[in-house]
């Protein structure tokens, strides 16, 4: 591809999203070429959505996703040659069971058992959606470290665990846990709705949001001033996620009353 196709092809995406778009167009054309299938990692919304739009380029190639659940988020994508469309595949994905007979495993949170997966070695885009329920926790995974995990991963916080598979139609439903907090803002700007979620002063939020590592509906956004909607999901790295629930308010004063679900 030449430098000024590339450059052109970039346009649409974040610098931070370049090396992926690399990465994919490449997978593509070797599907195209050589025949051949590929499972990705696991994506998130933003990396899947990329995808779609690359593969919507070939009519060569087939694209299937697969979280492993109803209500997955993260999915790994097979991309095949379109030939093979209806041929069987085996699934690559795959669901544990992390139990425990301590009673304190209630109170662990979904930070707990992906810090502790990460703390075994386990990359995230390794691991896909996480379902908490009261006794544990169901893990969707890539077959390929399932056994890897089964064996390792012994403890979270401080609860000793057991894991075991299980098949994908008996994981838990998705519940998810969050604390609604309001609070009300001048005007719907990045810097101002995130300072007062994480509680930090809007001059200390700028330079985390400027360094990348701010993202909105899984997109990097690295302006301040961005403007935000009712139902963004926004996520700042070492802080949490969190979902605008409402915003749709307007005080005596003038002020833009916002409810936000904060994950935990």
């Amino acid at each position: 591809m030449s430098d000024s196709k590339k450059q052109s092809r970039y346009a649409h995406f974040h610098p931070s999203e370049h090396s992926f778009v690399d990465q994919m167009d490449d997978w593509i054309s070797k599907v195209e070429e050589r025949f051949e299938d590929r499972w990705t990692d696991f994506l998130d919304p933003r990396q899947q959505y990329i995808l779609q739009s690359l593969v919507r380029r070939s009519v060569d190639v087939y694209l299937q996703f697969d979280g492993g659940h109803a209500d997955a988020e993260r999915k790994r994508a097979l991309l095949r040659n379109a030939v093979y469309e209806n041929k069987p595949f085996e699934n690559q994905v795959v669901a544990l069971q992390v139990t425990s007979d301590d009673e304190n495993i209630r109170e662990l949170n979904h930070r707990d058992y992906l810090g502790s997966l990460l703390g075994i070695g386990i990359k995230r885009e390794k691991t896909g959606d996480l379902f908490l329920w009261n006794r544990g926790c169901d893990l969707i995974v890539c077959r390929e470290m399932s056994d890897y995990i089964s064996m390792q991963l012994q403890q979270v916080k401080r609860v000793r665990v057991m894991v075991s598979p299980i098949a994908l139609q008996d994981v838990h439903p998705l519940y998810i846990r969050t604390i609604e907090q309001s609070f009300s803002v001048a005007s719907l700007r990045l810097d101002g709705v995130v300072s007062d979620i994480f509680r930090m002063s809007r001059s200390k939020i700028v330079d985390p949001i400027r360094a990348g590592n701010c993202r909105v509906n899984w997109r990097v956004v690295e302006d301040p001033s961005h403007s935000l909607e009712q139902g963004d999901v926004i996520s700042l790295k070492g802080y949490g996620k969190c979902k605008i629930v409402a915003c749709d308010q307007v005080t005596k004063k003038g002020r833009i009353r916002v409810t936000v679900a904060i994950y935990t």
